[in-house]
């Protein structure tokens, strides 16, 4: 890892110090942590590259993970640049804050937001409000709950009380002390069961891992998950994530208790993505819309609370307050966006550009726009989205497996006009901006106007997208005489 120290890293170092003594006078309570314009991939990782646990605040900003140039001897590029996730970070009190980051080539998820339960590990008289606990073993199938400490819990935390073998939640209370292994709460409890570790009532404490910002990332070419949203309170904005064995962004399952990641989000914002080309893991291909109780894998979003049996889930968890607005969806396959159980959810202004269909797997009659099941349609808003993918719009929406017309769904993608502003100085750049669903055009350059498409090049510069304003910031040689511009649909 090499860092360098920016002005702006300093600062935040001298604020780091300050917050470092501040927590020591705090019992017990972590520090901040920021990894900041880091970069790795000179040789292969190991395991996770940013990794933190029972952090207030974990940040990553302008931290880079990718391919490091080949070992000595060897006679092909590297094939990935690490083993592991680019952040893992679990029960995090506020956070993780992630932007500007850079990742690629992970052998696992890219950005991991993660909280597990705990366990009630004695059997008290019931009804009770004081109970032991301890914390979820996820290695194996199960075995025996680890040690809490101190920084899992504290007074005034929001738990919730979790029936694992049926899915549903019977209680929740506020701890009212901590006295480790003990916990109090402010109202007895009753219906506890005290099994073998997968079977105990489990505890999630609703105050842990909040407050995610993922901004202005790219994510791209790993083999899970692009960002795996299991946090509450997140934003999601401004990311390019392209190139995922699985999905884009995800969030699964409250039921799979089997790996380390248990948890479902609510009063979640996804906008002003790019989500494109995603999808080319063995599940992604072979769990396709016929299999509604398997991970819709193939999907660029996908929530849902269950990875199989069934996706009829009630009385648990809900995925709620979602809000998935100005997103590009390009370059998927089977269908862009899947969303199970969820309620109070809002799909609008995105832009829903042409499948693969040159992968000879599924063939286009059988892709959807957006397939929904099981979900509160009474609070859902689908609408003012583009539908650029040739499939009809009475045949682009499945609830529960079956195809639904909503009104005002998706509307026209009209053509943009482009403004062009001059900045300087020191430095004179051209701002090109237009307008138009989230972004359904890409800005293309050239030397003089042609009907040739060949004389067009698309500019690299990724536009700076907020709602269905789109901005490029283009750098101007000194003696440039004449630079045409325009917007082609993608």
């Amino acid at each position: 890892m090499r860092t360098n120290l920016t002005n702006s890293l300093r600062t935040q170092l001298r604020l780091w110090i300050a917050f470092l003594f501040l927590t020591s006078l705090i019992p017990n309570m972590p520090a901040e942590i920021i990894f900041q314009d880091s970069f790795t991939g000179a040789v292969a990782g190991a395991a996770a590259n940013f990794e933190a646990t029972l952090t207030p605040l974990v940040s990553e900003v302008g931290c880079h993970v990718e391919m490091g140039p080949p070992p000595a001897g060897a006679t092909a590029p590297r094939m990935r640049s690490s083993n592991a996730d680019g952040g893992y970070f679990g029960y995090s009190r506020i956070g993780p804050w992630v932007e500007n980051c850079v990742f690629t080539g992970l052998g696992d998820d890219v950005a991991n937001a993660y909280i597990n339960p705990f366990v009630i590990t004695n059997a008290p008289a019931q009804p009770t409000n004081t109970f032991t606990l301890g914390l979820y073993n996820t290695s194996g199938s199960g075995g025996p709950p680890t040690t809490l400490s101190s920084a899992y819990l504290q007074t005034g935390d929001q738990l919730v009380f979790f029936n694992a073998l049926t899915g549903v939640i019977f209680d929740q209370a506020t701890v009212t002390n901590v006295n480790l292994p003990y916990v109090s709460v402010d109202h007895p409890v009753a219906g506890i069961v005290n099994g073998t570790y997968e079977t105990n009532t489990l505890v999630y404490n609703n105050s842990l891992n909040a407050d995610a910002v993922y901004l202005n990332n790219q994510f791209s070419n790993s083999r899970i998950h692009g960002i795996y949203c299991r946090a509450d309170n997140m934003l999601i904005a401004h990311n390019s994530v392209t190139g995922m064995g699985l999905s884009a962004i995800s969030a699964f399952p409250a039921l799979d208790l089997a790996s380390p990641n248990s948890f479902v989000p609510t009063n979640v914002v996804i906008m002003d993505n790019v989500l494109s080309d995603c999808s080319y893991s063995w599940e992604a291909i072979n769990n396709n819309t016929s299999r509604p109780d398997a991970e819709p894998a193939y999907s660029l979003i996908e929530l849902h609370q269950t990875a199989y049996n069934t996706d009829y889930v009630t009385n648990t968890f809900g995925i709620s307050g979602i809000r998935i607005l100005n997103n590009a969806f390009l370059n998927w396959r089977v269908v862009p966006l899947t969303l199970r159980n969820i309620s109070d959810f809002h799909v609008i202004g995105n832009y829903f550009g042409p499948p693969i269909t040159n992968d000879d797997l599924i063939p286009l009659g059988d892709d959807w726009v957006a397939d929904l099941w099981v979900d509160d349609y009474s609070s859902m808003t689908f609408s003012g989205n583009v539908n650029a993918t040739t499939i009809s719009d009475n045949l682009a929406i499945a609830e529960d497996d079956y195809y639904t017309t909503i009104p005002n769904a998706f509307q026209n993608l009209t053509s943009p006009s482009l403004s062009l502003n001059l900045l300087s100085p020191p430095n004179i750049n051209a701002v090109i901006s237009w307008s138009s669903p989230a972004p359904g055009f890409v800005l293309q350059q050239a030397s003089a106007i042609s009907t040739s498409a060949t004389a067009w090049t698309t500019v690299t510069n990724a536009p700076c997208i907020l709602g269905i304003s789109n901005s490029v910031t283009l750098p101007q040689k000194s003696g440039t005489i004449k630079v045409f511009y325009r917007a082609i649909q993608r």
